[in-house]
């Protein structure tokens, strides 16, 4: 009959265990900052275009209400 192999100390395992969580982590931490460099381009593009949206809203409303009056000025 084959024997049983011996496990490791408790001291090996919990390291292991540790070792684990810190690569869990790390990886965690470069996901959040992967995301965080791929939503800043969006951002910005959305802060740069918004006073353009603003204008161009500002002149259809200028179009729209401008006055008929025949007067001559």
């Amino acid at each position: 009959m084959a024997r049983k192999p011996v496990s490791p100390p408790l001291s090996v395992s919990q390291s292991k265990i540790e070792f684990e969580k810190l690569a869990v982590l790390k990886r965690t931490e470069m996901r959040i900052a992967a995301m965080e460099i791929a939503a800043k381009p969006t951002s910005t593009r959305i802060a740069l275009a918004l006073p353009v949206l603003v204008l161009i809203a500002y002149t259809a409303y200028n179009f729209c209400t401008k006055c008929e009056c025949t007067c001559n000025v």
